[in-house]
């Protein structure tokens, strides 16, 4: 869904910096031209993000690209917003909150889970629920 997803940002204008584990689909995303960039790495796409949109599975890959072998958030600008678009525990997300707000760089986080799949994000009709 995430490539759907910045597909529909840059379509709608957005300079989007995106990332992926998988490389065909960062392929395509670099061939799409416009306001798009393919990052090396989490981090590298995180460095300059005014807002770091994370579309992973779970916490363990939240964990994995922020502050694991990814370690986005010390890539993230100050006063930068994570939206965590993953359906996670409210637990880890008060968690997470706590762990960006202990970098010292203001780093806001926005839990805002979605629903509606691959086809719906491709065409920019996701359902997003700001929790």
């Amino acid at each position: 869904m995430g490539f759907g997803m910045a597909m529909s940002l840059v379509r709608e204008g957005y300079c989007v910096c995106g990332y992926d584990i998988y490389a065909p689909s960062m392929a395509k995303f670099a061939a799409i031209g416009g306001e798009s960039s393919a990052a090396g790495s989490p981090a590298e796409a995180a460095k300059n993000a005014q807002a770091f949109i994370l579309m992973v599975q779970n916490a363990s890959q939240v964990d994995s690209v922020l502050f694991d072998e990814g370690n986005a958030a010390q890539s993230l600008p100050d006063g930068a917003v994570v939206i965590l678009n993953s359906t996670v525990p409210p637990s880890f997300v008060r968690n997470l909150r706590e762990r960006l707000l202990s970098l010292r760089k203001n780093i806001d986080l926005v839990d805002a889970p979605v629903s509606g799949g691959v086809d719906r994000a491709s065409s920019g009709q996701l359902t997003v629920s700001k929790l």
